[in-house]
């Protein structure tokens, strides 16, 4: 081992599983804590150490402070040679914590949240905002999504260096039993032709979802639809399916844990990616469920964002929801043509060039590019940053 490594996250780590490959990937090389939310599943790794905080059930408006001075204390007690801090919340704190223990600092940036200039910046979003110009060019390495963040990034922020692209590629997992959810779907096996698509992903009507539910009003009794994730919206898309009438052809599955997520999506027939064309973050998304349904063997319909679209198109692997410039969003019924689309014939097509498009993206170079990149880091001088 070269060295301990801290790695604080404000979230669960059991489901974010771009905390987890770097984590397990930095462990190759150094000694790696995880710092995270408590989630009460027990969750470990055998290749990482991980330290929990118990969120209290009261004093949520600073449950971030708390968290942050926590890690802070933490880090201090068990000094590390990095502090790689995940997402803008953990940005300052990181950056903070490196400062007081003369580690060196990465920053990887999981959003993109400078400002668009048609976007008007809520209190909150600011605060981050301005908290990270603040640490982003005062990191040793700063890591970013794809490669238009990064050169968004660079622009924005005048850095030195163009940040570091790890994509978010999950590795090819081993498939696990499915356990209580093999009887949920023995449920729709009597619909030998039916066509199935699933949505993984935060359940968040902001993202489109609304129209892709709508859209069953317009189609035939074989498509089904599933809806796999949690989030605030949840509820509400909950309500709207039964309003609709259509609890008998959309169904939710809740949250899945990532272990049994990969053997899941084998079972269905089309994947559905959607964002809104509102905010950066959004316009230049970097989904990892573009990886996870391609190796499951799924051809996609995906919303029209720039980095959706290259590869979606380039390497023909399903359908785009195209947006005319200055047009509203699709409406169900056009997202309901784009389903039809989706027969037998075209999913057999754009699977046979879904074996290309995995090989050319895994997660294995993404890693490699990763420990390099670190293994630089480690024999860099002290001062250098991404503002010099």
């Amino acid at each position: 081992m070269s060295g301990k490594v801290l790695m604080p996250v404000f979230n669960e780590i059991d489901y974010d599983g771009r905390v987890q490959r770097a984590a397990e990937a930095l462990s190759q090389s150094y000694q790696v804590t995880v710092y995270s939310v408590n989630s009460g599943k027990g969750y470990v790794h055998p290749e990482y150490s991980l330290e929990t905080w118990d969120r209290p059930n009261r004093w949520k408006k600073i449950h971030f402070l708390v968290f942050s001075l926590w890690f802070i204390r933490q880090s201090i007690q068990n000094r590390g040679s990095l502090i790689y801090a995940h997402d803008y919340f953990m940005a300052f704190p990181g950056w903070l914590a490196a400062k007081l223990t003369r580690s060196k600092f990465i920053y990887d940036a999981h959003e993109l949240i400078i400002p668009d200039g048609n976007e008007k910046m809520g209190r909150r979003q600011k605060i981050f905002y301005l908290l990270e110009s603040w640490v982003v060019r005062r990191a040793s390495r700063v890591v970013a999504a794809n490669k238009e963040r990064a050169d968004l990034m660079k622009d924005y922020y005048a850095l030195k260096q163009t940040p570091l692209v790890i994509r978010n590629i999950p590795p090819i997992s081993d498939y696990e039993s499915l356990g209580e959810y093999t009887s949920v779907l023995d449920r729709y096996k009597h619909h030998e032709s039916a066509i199935k698509l699933v949505y993984q992903g935060d359940m968040s009507l902001e993202r489109g979802l609304k129209k892709f539910i709508l859209a069953f009003k317009y189609l035939p009794e074989e498509f089904r639809l599933f809806l796999i994730g949690g989030g605030t919206d949840a509820p509400r898309i909950e309500e709207l399916i039964r309003k609709e009438k259509l609890t008998d052809r959309i169904v939710m599955l809740g949250k899945v844990p990532r272990n049994i997520l990969p053997g899941l999506l084998l079972h269905f027939d089309v994947g559905i990616i959607s964002y809104p064309y509102k905010g950066l973050n959004n316009i230049y998304c970097a989904p990892n469920k573009l990886y996870e349904y391609a190796q499951a063997g799924l051809p996609v319909i995906a919303t029209g964002q720039p980095p959706l679209k290259y590869y979606v198109k380039s390497y023909e692997i399903g359908l785009i929801a195209e947006k005319e410039e200055g047009q509203p969003d699709n409406d169900p019924s056009q997202i309901a043509s784009l389903i039809r689309e989706m027969n037998p014939e075209s999913i057999a097509f754009f699977k046979s060039n879904l074996g290309a498009f995995i090989r050319e993206h895994t997660w294995e170079n993404e890693k490699a590019a990763l420990l390099t990149d670190m293994s630089e880091l480690s024999y860099a001088r002290t001062g250098e940053n991404y503002g010099n």
